[in-house]
């Protein structure tokens, strides 16, 4: 990533931005910023003068697992950013839009000192009077998610409390083992008091909730997001294999369009949800492929279970009887894991909230210019992530 040196208040009109804080003043006002508006902010600031790519962009807004509408999503986080700068498009004084490419920060800035960042580790009195809180408070939906530490598969695992939008505990690696020490963090009344579970379908997990949480089986909700992105994966598997059966007849129309089946197309511009729609229409595999994807995720906007068992039922034989076979295996997955994903009607959580946590991790990682120490990765996620005031 470019930009390598960060300042603590940058500066430029009338506004000014703590970096540190996450804040941005006007007059030195308190201006109300979202976290993404305000991480696509720092990226430009960080960069002034210079372009800065959507992908870069999206790299640093979402993990690279996340399923999300990625042009919607940083559409309306510059839109949002331009609101709360009091800039425009057509004219811009300080974001500039470079077509195809991306955007640029085109005002005049100033700065501090940079941020001085502690690589020490916290204390284990941290640690201590940090479980000693959470076991007094209430625990309802949890999510469990995994964040890397390191290249070379080098994970944590997080469990989230989906309620208060906070991170209660971090362990090592994502065997059963890592979810195990949870449990005994919590007191049996906390435990008990637990009603969902979102995950996404990795079977280790799932052995730790059954085996420590009452009616574990039952309170487990697959994440709606990791499923569409299974379907997704599997969609684009039947689009490569019919991408190159096109080419080699002269037939490019499936070229470029890899993230066309991902996006909504309610979100496309005019000219390229028609050409879309042409492509959805033209009896390709690919299409057939992306209408039993979204067919599927119509489950998740059912109310009652019957139908929604009807409709996937129905939607199971189609799958089967598509002859694509990404769909079949993905179908022959979600038939297995059915009872817990059906779940969701009951419970209605996902992990979105975790990915909100995510970011808000990769941006600790980021201002500190990684950990080398797993330790203190482990404490400057919970200081940051854990939500608890630990004023004497």
């Amino acid at each position: 990533m470019r930009g390598s040196s960060q300042p603590a208040v940058v500066c430029f009109g009338n506004f000014e931005v703590d970096l540190q804080a996450a804040e941005l003043r006007k007059d030195g006002q308190r201006v109300r910023l979202q976290e993404q508006p305000f991480r696509v902010l720092a990226l430009l600031l960080r960069n002034p003068g210079q372009s800065v790519t959507r992908e870069e962009l999206r790299q640093n807004l979402w993990p690279a697992d996340t399923f999300v509408d990625f042009d919607h999503g940083l559409n309306s986080a510059v839109a949002r950013l331009r609101e709360a700068l009091g800039d425009a498009a057509e004219k811009p004084r300080y974001v500039e839009t470079v077509a195809k490419r991306g955007y640029r920060f085109i005002g005049t800035v100033s700065s501090t000192e940079p941020l001085a960042v502690s690589s020490g580790p916290f204390s284990a009195k941290f640690r201590t009077a940090f479980a000693l809180v959470r076991r007094s408070v209430w625990v309802g939906a949890l999510a469990l998610d995994e964040k890397a530490f390191r290249k070379g598969h080098k994970y944590f695992t997080l469990v989230n409390d989906l309620e208060r939008s906070r991170v209660l505990y971090v362990g090592e690696d994502r065997t059963q083992a890592s979810l195990d020490g949870f449990w005994g963090t919590l007191s049996k009344t906390q435990r008990d008091s637990i009603a969902a579970i979102a995950m996404d379908m990795w079977d280790p997990y799932v052995a730790s909730v059954t085996e420590n949480v009452q009616d574990g089986g039952k309170k487990i909700v697959y994440d709606k997001f990791h499923i569409a992105k299974h379907l997704g994966d599997a969609v684009d598997k039947v689009r490569r294999k019919e991408n190159r059966t096109l080419r080699a007849a002269g037939d490019d129309r499936l070229t470029g369009t890899r993230y066309d089946w991902l996006r909504n197309p309610a979100a496309m511009e005019p000219a390229d949800r028609r050409a879309f729609t042409e492509l959805r229409r033209s009896g390709l595999k690919t299409a057939r492929a992306w209408a039993l994807k979204e067919t599927a995720m119509a489950l998740f906007s059912y109310q009652y279970e019957r139908p929604a068992r009807k409709h996937f039922r129905w939607w199971h034989g189609w799958a089967v009887r598509s002859r694509l076979r990404p769909m079949l295996e993905v179908a022959r997955t979600l038939k297995r894991r059915f009872e817990n994903i059906i779940t969701y009607l009951r419970h209605q959580v996902t992990n979105a909230a975790s990915e909100s946590i995510n970011a808000k991790i990769q941006w600790v990682k980021y201002t500190a210019r990684g950990f080398r120490n797993k330790e203190n990765f482990k404490a400057a996620i919970l200081f940051h992530c854990g939500g608890l005031d630990l004023a004497p």
